[in-house]
């Protein structure tokens, strides 16, 4: 943990690191909105 503190990103990290976690969810919140709409 000590080097995520240590590491501070940039806007172009956090821009990398976002669309990182954002695609998946992204995704995955879809595929549970359409399977919830059944």
């Amino acid at each position: 943990m000590t080097t995520l503190f240590a590491w501070m990103p940039g806007p172009f990290e956090l821009l990398i690191l976002g669309s990182i976690i954002a695609i998946p969810g992204g995704a995955i919140a879809v595929i549970v909105w359409l399977l919830r709409k059944k």
